[in-house]
């Protein structure tokens, strides 16, 4: 998940090369991750509950990463004029992720219902 940082040095070069090569370092980083997120989700789901769990995650995957980031993206170039700020943003996002897999998320166990 660290990797996915790698991104943020695209907004310290001006040589698209290194931008790309920077991005898509980042973008791997975070796209290995996807499978870890999916697979949580599946183990903490009560039994019988798993697709109901998965589709919550998928509508909140869509929503603030379809949605939300792609409007804000959008917001933030409008009024600065470059995707630095965006950019930025990602990278605290992302850091707030990987501080809530570290530190919060803690043992993975099964919901039991009664």
């Amino acid at each position: 998940m660290s990797f996915g940082f790698f991104f943020l040095g695209s907004i310290l070069t001006n040589n698209i090369t290194v931008a790309i090569i920077c991005i898509s370092i980042g973008l791997a980083g975070i796209s290995a991750t996807a499978p870890v997120g999916w697979s949580i989700s599946a183990e903490l789901a009560p039994i019988g509950s798993v697709s109901m769990l998965s589709s919550m995650v998928n509508l909140s995957n869509n929503l603030f990463g379809g949605i939300i980031a792609a409007s804000l993206t959008g917001y933030l170039f409008d009024v600065t004029g470059s995707f630095t700020l965006s950019f930025l943003v990602a990278g605290f996002v992302l850091l707030l992720g990987l501080v809530f897999y570290v530190f919060v998320l803690g043992d993975v166990k099964r919901i039991k219902l009664e």
